[in-house]
């Protein structure tokens, strides 16, 4: 089990995963984020915008010339990282009994996520960017009316930037989409990733067309 600890002006911040020992996935065992309290903690933590050396897209572009494509990621949506620190119960749960907190802390990790598209499209690697974390927030676990309130609300302006830049968007999510398929039109992504027909999800392709 690997504990970590964050130091953050309002107090501490704990999480445990437990890693495996022979190269598989691991598993959560705490989450930083267990009650409101640990939330404010995690909003009051300074924000010191991310801005990678992206030379490397462009060595790996000129590698692969015309045999592929270079997709440069756009790490994932803002519920993506609120999961990531609370998981999927905690998400669940606070999205009907702490919905204006759990959309504060969204707003939050959303500005972060605007900075560091802006700051890749404007560093000209491109033209194709990928991102993930959507399927987060799919039904069963949230509502297709909260996908569109924490999923579509925000990842629009996320990739309506990329397109300002001529960039095309690349979206991975997994489970059941018919439900909100549609929505994914509607943010703006050119590409959806797998189209997954039961018993993995619940989209047959004919129905997809």
């Amino acid at each position: 089990i690997h504990e970590r600890i964050i130091e953050t002006p309002k107090g501490k911040l704990k999480s445990a995963l437990f890693f495996s020992t022979k190269g598989k996935p691991g598993m959560a065992e705490e989450y930083y984020i267990k009650d409101r309290e640990d939330a404010f903690k995690f909003l009051s933590i300074p924000y010191v915008p991310i801005k990678p050396d992206v030379s490397s897209f462009f060595r790996e572009d000129r590698r692969i010339g015309e045999r592929g494509i270079v997709m440069v990621s756009l790490g994932a949506d803002p519920i993506y990282w609120i999961q990531q620190i609370m998981g999927s119960e905690l998400l669940a749960i606070w999205s009907i009994e702490e919905r204006e907190l759990l959309t504060e802390m969204v707003e939050v990790m959303f500005k972060r996520c605007y900075d560091f598209v802006k700051y890749l499209v404007e560093s000209g690697v491109g033209p194709v960017f990928g991102s993930a974390g959507q399927e987060l927030a799919t039904p069963p676990l949230l509502s297709p009316d909260d996908f569109r309130e924490f999923v579509v609300k925000y990842d629009k302006k996320l990739f309506e930037l990329v397109h300002e830049h001529g960039g095309l968007v690349h979206v991975h999510c997994h489970g059941n989409l018919d439900a909100v398929l549609e929505d994914f039109v509607e943010m703006g992504v050119d590409c959806l990733h797998p189209m997954e027909a039961p018993p993995w999800g619940d989209v047959p392709l004919k129905d997809a067309k």
